[in-house]
């Protein structure tokens, strides 16, 4: 199992996201987001839950592209 844990910031609030890849699947890393919460603990709002969802996907593949980089022996600098 692969964990990526990692945080972002949307309109000045901070939100922790996690990304688990399970044994059984065959990629290097996680596809999606499997756990999503602000940082304070305070509940979302369903908007407010839909956006941050779509930019801890966002900077999940960011990280899925620089692994596939570095896999493939491209230097990132």
């Amino acid at each position: 199992m692969k964990k990526i844990e990692g945080i972002i910031e949307y309109k000045g609030e901070e939100y922790d996201y996690t990304a688990v890849l399970q044994a059984s699947e065959r990629d290097y890393m996680p596809k999606r987001v499997t756990d999503l919460d602000r940082a304070d603990g305070e509940p979302m709002s369903d908007s407010e839950s839909e956006d941050v969802e779509a930019m801890a996907g966002l900077a999940l593949e960011n990280a899925r592209l620089l692994d596939w980089c570095e896999r493939d022996g491209w230097e990132i600098g």
